[in-house]
């Protein structure tokens, strides 16, 4: 069975991800933070190809 837990908002995340965020100093995210996340813009195709 996998290790995973939930860091924040994010669900499920396994171990090793977990880790690897707390050693980079990323703290886990809020709710709100995702939603606003969620919420901007995306770059059409033709815009991230540049």
């Amino acid at each position: 069975m996998l290790d995973t837990a939930n860091y924040g908002a994010w669900e499920n995340l396994c171990g090793r991800c977990r880790g690897a965020l707390k050693e980079m100093g990323i703290a886990p995210p809020t709710a709100e933070q995702i939603a606003a996340a969620a919420a901007e813009p995306k770059p059409t195709k033709k815009e991230a190809a540049k």
